[in-house]
């Protein structure tokens, strides 16, 4: 692979980048700044989630995602962060919970 190839390879990678600056940093002698985060003006949205069906008699599979998430007991709840990975176990078992949106 050349190396143009493999940098646009890893183009989200930021350490990647930053270590690719500092080589050609050093080949020219200049200055680099490791990239600051963004700061994010609103906090993640949270889902607040409630077992409201059993796991007995439930697919092997489903019952690990309902102990994954961390329920405890029936009409227990669980605050989690709203993003792909907790949509995506919420819509395996979306028969046995409740999901609502908190601010």
């Amino acid at each position: 692979r050349s190396a143009a190839n493999l940098a646009r390879s890893h183009r989200k990678n930021r350490i990647y980048d930053f270590f690719l600056a500092c080589l050609s940093a050093e080949r020219f002698d200049m200055e680099v700044k490791m990239p600051t985060e963004k700061a994010t003006a609103a906090e993640p949205k949270k889902l607040k989630i409630t077992l409201i069906k059993s796991t007995i008699g439930a697919v092997p599979k489903n019952r690990a995602i309902v102990k994954s998430m961390g329920f405890k007991k029936l009409n227990s709840f669980v605050i989690l962060p709203d993003n792909a990975a907790t949509r995506g176990q919420i819509r395996l078992i979306n028969h046995m919970v409740k999901v609502e949106e908190l601010d």
